[in-house]
């Protein structure tokens, strides 16, 4: 009797779900430069998904043309990378999100899904970690055919000429001042260290988001792809919802790339369910126990 006393109460206290959810993105094979592609967005759950809100962004050698949402099972939009959708169902196990419509404009680049949140059938919000898709052209392989010339005919033609010409011609001076190469500097970071804080850096993704805490700060070591580079950040006082922080790169030849973080703040949320829940179990438990006490005082 007892055994079942705290099974029931496990039960009450203690009703959670596992939740257990990913997503994948699939590319085709072969990509050819400056030609249109399509990459699919697909989901699994375990416990069931009834909404999801991500950001979609690209490097800059990757052009985002368009989100096209399986409107078979989502209600919402992708606009600009901004994909939020709800349903009015639970799908589980494998479900199809989105397709990406894409064109390369450069022979690699990254697609990127962050702050990627999944709502199970509850519309409990369960945020998962980003997820990057490295994407690259195919390799074409080219044959080129060397012509060989006759090399005694070449030998004649080119002392015949000389002799020609041997006796008007007059020294000329060998010029031994070369132009010198220009100096190649890079304006990019390899990374964006954020002291009590984890993000993942993508040289080639220039906007993040980051959800922090009360700080009105951050501490942000930079590190820079070329040392004779320089940077600069900007926006890093006062922090609040809504706020962007902002890190300038100049190369030494004077060209600049901007990498922008924008801040979320978290809020804080009453939850007062498992108060609530507490609460009743006290009172189930408590009745339960003064039947069983009047049942063993009636033996």
């Amino acid at each position: 009797m007892y055994k079942k006393i705290l099974l029931i109460c496990g039960l009450l206290l203690f009703p959670s779900i596992i939740f257990a959810g990913s997503i994948t993105i699939k590319c085709p094979d072969s990509i050819e430069l400056n030609k249109e592609f399509v990459c699919s967005l697909n989901g699994n759950s375990v416990s069931g998904v009834t909404g999801i809100d991500m950001k979609l962004s690209v490097s800059s050698s990757v052009e985002l043309l368009s989100v096209v949402v399986d409107s078979n099972n989502w209600q919402g939009d992708g606009e600009k990378g901004d994909i939020k959708l709800f349903t009015a169902d639970t799908f589980k196990d494998d479900f199809k999100i989105c397709d990406v419509k894409l064109r390369m404009k450069e022979d690699s680049g990254t697609l990127l899904l962050s702050s990627i949140i999944l709502y199970d059938d509850n519309v409990k919000p369960v945020q998962i970690p980003a997820i990057s898709k490295q994407i690259k052209t195919s390799e074409v392989v080219t044959t080129t055919t060397k012509k060989v010339e006759n090399t005694t005919t070449k030998k004649a033609n080119s002392e015949a000429e000389v002799t020609t010409t041997k006796e008007n011609e007059k020294p000329t001076q060998k010029n031994d001042n070369t132009s010198e190469e220009p100096v190649i500097s890079s304006k990019y970071l390899v990374d964006i260290q954020i002291k009590n804080y984890e993000l993942e850096f993508y040289k080639d993704v220039f906007e993040y988001t980051l959800i922090i805490g009360s700080e009105k700060k951050l501490q942000i070591t930079p590190t820079l792809e070329d040392s004779t580079a320089k940077y600069q950040i900007i926006g890093n006082n006062n922090l609040k919802d809504g706020s962007a922080i902002t890190i300038k790169v100049t190369s030494a030849n004077n060209e600049s790339q901007e990498y922008v973080i924008n801040i979320e703040t978290q809020k804080e949320k009453k939850d007062y369910k498992w108060l609530f829940i507490a609460i009743i179990s006290g009172v189930i438990i408590i009745n339960i126990i003064r039947i069983i006490r009047s049942k063993v005082k009636k033996k």
